[in-house]
């Protein structure tokens, strides 16, 4: 994009970030503007060889009442990810849990994979901190689901582009007592 808009008569970069009449700047920079020049070409060779392969990402989120203040925010940062990654794969599906607790209405809700994103974002937004009342949640329950029953896209043929496959966690606590552990040999094997 930065080239192809250098390219363009008028072309200015400041253009591009509204400022106050000061001069004060009006959005935070973008976090990728500030890369050393070396990493920013990697980052750009990175996103040249994603962008010709599918990506299937699973947000697992948690809901309860520590999360109050936290899930609005997590869920705009979310929305924001998936816009990205929609932007710089061949496509990109969204499958969606939020977990409580044991105790709670609900332990997990889960929505599959869609490629939707309108979809996707209806699901994330529908999503309420409540209940919870102790410090573990059930990060384990969320992440069996995500991981034993979605239809995650299968391997692609051996010279065809192979999907991408990845689940983001977001929550404020760890799992119960005794399922760290299987959690950790779950994303080894999901891995």
């Amino acid at each position: 994009w930065y080239r192809k808009s250098k390219a363009r008569p008028g072309y200015e970069p400041a253009a591009l970030v509204p400022a106050a009449a000061e001069g004060v700047r009006q959005v935070a920079r973008n976090k990728v503007a500030d890369l050393e020049p070396e990493r920013f070409v990697a980052f750009e060779g990175y996103l040249t060889s994603v962008a010709d392969r599918p990506m299937d990402l699973a947000i697992l989120i948690d809901c309860t009442a520590s999360m109050s203040r936290e899930l609005a925010d997590a869920q705009g940062g979310i929305d924001d990810l998936v816009d990205f990654l929609g932007s710089v794969t061949k496509g990109v599906r969204i499958g969606i849990v939020g977990y409580r607790d044991k105790t709670d209405d609900w332990e997990t809700r889960g929505w599959d994979f869609t490629g939707s994103v309108d979809e996707a974002r209806t699901r994330l937004w529908s999503l309420a901190a409540e209940g919870g009342g102790d410090t573990p949640e059930s990060v384990h329950a969320a992440m069996k689901l995500a991981l034993t029953r979605f239809s995650w896209l299968p391997d692609a043929a051996a010279n065809a582009p192979q999907p991408i496959r990845a689940s983001v966690l977001v929550g404020d606590a760890p799992p119960h007592p005794g399922e760290g552990a299987l959690c950790i040999d779950m994303a080894k094997r999901a891995a």
